[in-house]
């Protein structure tokens, strides 16, 4: 692997998003953050604007705004790709996803450290767990980039991508809380089998309402089980692990970005 390569990737990758408009944009996400700091309700402000804002709004936006990145430089026009002979392939798409990861992860922080400033200053409370939401915002968004990775080199579409990682992300949620659902309330009329199956997806895929759950127990005084009852029951039946539960959505970014660049590296240009 050249080192020199993916150097240059990640900051053609940077230089990209300036004069494509998308690191205004992400920008502009941060100024509209830190202004509604001012505007949520003081007891759960921090919760809302770096749980909520940051891991389902910003995330899906940064999703968004990524999103053309990598079917551009796979299509198989791209001279990139075409001339790229002493490069292998997925070495290629390995530089342009680090240069996408290191884009969000500066504008993470960028949000996280202004969002938490204007927070301390319009409620008074300056919370260091506030800044457990920056790798949890990196794992979901990672998580959920691979995804559009994978879609990018099969479909070479941008409206696929954002589509289909859209959709990726509502099942990846529907299966989250499906899964703490089949558990709280005993669903008797589920086979062992369905159970398997939905406990199987349930580690394998990522969970973003269980990175919610750590956001809202970081950041409020009272612990969600304590706040809902049918989540209580998940977390007495010790089928709540935070901690694996985060390690195990890690792994899928590393498998899934394995995926694609053998797709890239197998398709014929």
């Amino acid at each position: 692997m050249s080192l020199a390569v993916l150097r240059w990737l990640v900051a053609d990758t940077l230089r990209q998003s300036l004069w494509s408009g998308v690191f205004w944009l992400m920008l502009g996400v941060t100024a509209a953050g830190v202004l509604a700091c001012f505007a949520v309700p003081a007891s759960e402000a921090h919760f809302l604007i770096g749980g909520v804002g940051a891991n389902i709004i910003g995330l899906l936006l940064g999703l968004t705004f990524t999103a053309g990145v990598l079917p551009s430089f796979v299509d198989p026009n791209a001279a990139l790709i075409l001339l790229a002979k002493p490069v292998r392939r997925w070495q290629l798409l390995l530089g342009k996803f680090l240069g996408v990861m290191a884009l969000f992860a500066l504008h993470a922080a960028l949000f996280v450290l202004a969002t938490w400033l204007a927070l301390g200053a319009a409620t008074g409370r300056w919370p260091g767990a506030y800044f457990v939401a920056l790798p949890i915002l990196l794992m979901n968004f990672a998580c959920f980039f691979s995804f559009s990775a994978l879609l990018a080199v099969t479909t070479r579409n941008v409206a696929a991508c954002v589509v289909g990682t859209f959709l990726f992300w509502f099942l990846c949620l529907l299966m989250n809380l499906g899964r703490h659902a089949v558990i709280a309330y005993e669903m008797e009329q589920f086979s062992s089998a369905s159970r398997f199956i939905a406990e199987a997806a349930y580690w394998m895929m990522p969970k973003p309402a269980d990175a919610l759950v750590v956001m809202h127990d970081a950041l409020l005084a009272e612990p969600l089980a304590l706040r809902d009852a049918d989540f209580a029951k998940v977390v007495n039946k010790g089928e709540y692990r935070p901690n694996l539960s985060l390690a195990a959505s890690l792994i899928f970014p590393f498998v899934v970005t394995a995926l694609a660049a053998y797709e890239l590296e197998s398709t014929e240009y």
